[in-house]
């Protein structure tokens, strides 16, 4: 081997290793953010849940097209009507206390306002994430005598620091797998499997001339080579239980809230009355039951 051989091979090796880092790391970066993206969805599960059994429970006290459909109407929600079939097959519970009122009409006028503040709690919760508060705690055998946080007496580290945080709501997971497959649709257009394997193939000179010798090579496969191995888009639509729209706020609906459910109560007092009886005899579960 002569010397330009000799500098051409440790060219084409360090050419190729850049290329195999290019090639790998993006798709170790995606496969990671895929990981935490897939990560969120059984808490966006479990707080799509439960805003569906809210729902249903303001649909159990609240039946008909008089009733929560109405309800929604009245304040000025989109595809409220949308919510009926979503929470069929929901068992929910009154798991609110009964509050206090002079009459029957207005506790239940006051139970209804409970449950709508409850309910547009769970939508945001779904749809925005809430916040939530971390401590950083000093293990015990790091806060010693004369330390920023000292020791506590029953030998447990104190908390030296606190982090605010929110978590994943439907709103930032749908835009954040928008972001994922617009990443993965550029790892496939910009380094095609095919693409990377051809440019190495290209640098050995050698191989291509005994492949074109034999027969043989990879010419005429970058289709189904793609296929094969091009990163796969993340599909957004099955995480959580879709979109839920927006409700007011309590503050700003309460009042109309209130007046609705005593007029639903003059209107069905004997079905309302039975139906409070009902929930309450559901003592089994916390928040509802899904069958």
């Amino acid at each position: 081997m002569t010397k330009n051989d000799g500098l051409s091979a440790m060219l084409q090796d360090e050419v190729m290793t850049e290329m195999a880092d290019a090639f790998f790391s993006v798709r170790r970066a995606i496969d990671d953010e895929v990981a935490l993206f897939e990560s969120k969805e059984a808490d966006l599960a479990l707080a799509g849940q439960r805003a569906l059994c809210m729902f249903a429970l303001l649909r159990e006290l609240l039946p008909g097209e008089d009733g929560a459909q109405a309800l929604l109407a009245g304040l000025g929600v989109a595809d409220g009507a949308g919510l009926d079939a979503r929470v069929v097959g929901i068992s929910p519970c009154l798991h609110i206390p009964l509050p206090w009122g002079l009459t029957r009409r207005a506790r239940f006028g006051r139970l209804v306002g409970h449950i709508y503040v409850a309910l547009h709690s769970a939508f945001d919760r779904y749809l925005n994430g809430s916040e939530y508060t971390s401590y950083r705690v000093a293990p015990a055998a790091e806060t010693g005598q004369g330390a920023l946080h000292a020791r506590d007496d029953a030998g447990y580290g104190k908390i030296f620091g606190r982090s605010v945080g929110r978590t994943v709501g439907w709103n930032r997971y749908e835009q954040w797998c928008r972001e994922i497959n617009q990443h993965i649709d550029e790892a496939n257009r910009n380094q095609a499997p095919s693409q990377v394997l051809g440019l190495a193939r290209s640098m050995d000179v050698r191989t291509q001339m005994q492949e074109r010798a034999s027969g043989t090579g990879v010419d005429g496969l970058e289709a189904s080579m793609d296929a094969a191995l091009c990163l796969r888009p993340v599909a957004c639509h099955l995480a959580g239980i879709g979109p839920l729209p927006e409700l007011p706020a309590p503050e700003l609906s309460a009042v109309r809230v209130r007046d609705f459910a005593e007029a639903y109560y003059a209107r069905h007092r004997e079905e309302v009355e039975m139906r409070l009886r009902s929930l309450r005899n559901r003592a089994d579960c916390v928040l509802c039951h899904m069958e």
